[in-house]
């Protein structure tokens, strides 16, 4: 229920699309907050696949690990630090 909204729209159903497809890959900006988190989660559902995700700094993984955590407390998330 909580990704309902998400997946009936357009832009969303192309992301989706694309990242069905053979070039696998994304790029999105513009999100605030946890509207990326929600945005990866509603992708991660969608996906038959395992996905990987790669954030510019530490303090932006911290970040996003605990949102998609919230988010998929169903999937398995594991945050990999260098």
């Amino acid at each position: 229920m909580l990704f309902s909204p998400l997946g009936s729209s357009r832009e969303f159903k192309t992301v989706v699309e694309q990242n069905q497809g053979r070039e696998r890959k994304a790029g999105i900006g513009g999100l605030v907050g946890s509207a990326g988190a929600y945005l990866l989660a509603g992708l991660v559902k969608r996906l038959p696949r395992t996905c990987l995700i790669v954030t510019s700094n530490e303090e932006r993984a911290d970040s996003l690990f605990f949102d998609l955590n919230l988010y998929l407390e169903e999937k398995k998330i594991y945050l990999f630090q260098t």
